[in-house]
């Protein structure tokens, strides 16, 4: 096992911090069966080979060994030897991330920053090409016997869109034969982000959502929708985001943790997810969660005294085109999960504010007048009138902050009053 390790100049190639002479024994480690040395070895292979987001010269040749560790019985964690390998596949450029903030403006445009740049790229290029490599075997991983394992290889094979309408037969295979719900779960999250290639991915989401399934599953269903189709998701994937997002279920939350795509918790990804609607579609959605804000059974302790059924929630999706069907960014607010007022209350304004030029206010009184839009008003008229909000001022604050909006209820009134509403 691993006997090409040495094969490899290590001395003549660079990680994060220099020569890439401590690769070798780093990998070596991930197979011994002390844990706490496989534990060590993974923290800083993530910090030389993978360092932050960014990839270096030594990641693509240490890629096959990480492969090679996964093919053989006797090694272990091999969840967390997956979950690097999907870092590694989807690694940038030091100075493509750092361009704007690079201490040598002047150097920007010379042919040595551009040369470096390129190196760079064709870096990030290799490592990716040299994960997606190893695409068969993950997918033979996704059967394994232990939940992990199935899960991060599942995940992993999202990171190869290129490789979607292959992989996605597989996958569906996989849903049907999978008995954990984490499984399919994550299964449903790659096929959302793979963009759902063929009609029997799209068939799977719909079902799912419509099903009796648990929550978990229909929740993941219908993001992964959201993923794929942006401005064209269904209404009935929309309206369940929103149900979750506003009568939280304490077991959804937990298992979802769980999963390898769990990139903060499930109300904030959530949010994230809605804010890849379309502008059209997300004006739309604005009036569902007003009305969710202001449910009397939204308390601030974030428990619902009763949720409704998803299919009452009515509302048009209007399919978006031409520019507006570029997806809305949200500012990222960190939101307690316990408080379902915050987190629609930070989808409602990154529906309805996301993108606007409006300018920073010191949080008094109200900015500069700007026309507001219909969506915003409604927005607006819901924060100011919704208790649950301002029983968590400091938090809800924090939140109206990032949009550039003022800070308080008689901030907003007056906001809403210079717009003559």
């Amino acid at each position: 096992m691993l006997e090409g390790l040495d094969q490899v100049n290590w001395n003549g190639m660079e990680h994060a911090y220099g020569p890439a002479a401590d690769v070798p024994d780093l990998i070596r480690a991930l197979a011994s069966p002390d844990v706490e040395k496989r534990n060590e070895a993974m923290h800083w292979l993530y910090g030389t080979i993978w360092h932050q987001g960014t990839v270096y010269e030594a990641t693509a040749y240490a890629v096959p060994f990480l492969i090679e560790l996964l093919q053989e019985p006797e090694v272990q964690d091999k969840d967390a030897i997956l979950s690097l390998l999907a870092h590694l596949a989807n690694g940038s450029s030091y100075l493509d991330v750092h361009q704007d903030f690079y201490p040598e403006r002047d150097e920007q445009g010379t042919p040595e920053f551009d040369e470096q740049l390129q190196r760079e790229v064709s870096w990030v290029r290799a490592a990716h090409e040299a994960v997606e490599r190893g695409v068969n075997l993950y997918l033979d991983l996704a059967r394994d016997a232990r939940p992990a394992v199935r899960m991060a290889a599942v995940y992993l094979v999202a990171s190869f869109t290129e490789r979607g309408a292959r992989t996605t037969p597989v996958l569906l295979a996989q849903m049907e034969r999978e008995t954990d719900a984490r499984v399919r779960a994550c299964i449903l999250l790659t096929l959302g982000a793979l963009g759902e290639h063929g009609p029997g991915a799209r068939e799977r989401f719909e079902q799912m959502i419509a099903s009796d399934a648990p929550e978990l599953l229909r929740v993941a269903a219908a993001m992964g929708m959201v993923w794929a189709e942006r401005e064209h998701a269904p209404e009935a994937a929309v309206r369940l985001l929103v149900a979750a997002l506003a009568y939280p279920q304490d077991e959804n939350m937990e298992q979802y943790a769980d999963l390898p795509w769990a990139r903060s918790t499930l109300a904030g990804d959530i949010c994230n997810t809605l804010a890849w609607l379309g502008p059209r579609a997300g004006r739309d959605a604005v009036p569902l969660l007003a009305r969710a804000l202001l449910d009397p059974a939204i308390a601030a302790s974030g428990k619902a005294a009763e949720r409704p059924d998803v299919n009452t929630i009515t509302f048009t999706m209007t399919p978006a085109d031409g520019d507006e069907s570029k997806a809305v960014r949200g500012a990222i607010t960190n939101v307690p999960e316990a408080y379902p007022a915050l987190n629609i209350l930070r989808a409602l304004l990154t529906l309805a504010f996301a993108g606007d030029e409006r300018e920073a206010t010191d949080g008094q009184g109200a900015p500069e007048p700007q026309a507001l839009s219909d969506e915003q008003r409604t927005a607006l008229k819901a924060i100011v009138e919704s208790d649950s909000v301002w029983e968590l001022s400091m938090n809800a604050a924090e939140i109206l902050r990032a949009f550039h909006l003022p800070d308080s209820r008689d901030g907003l009134r007056a906001l809403e009053a210079a717009q003559g509403n």
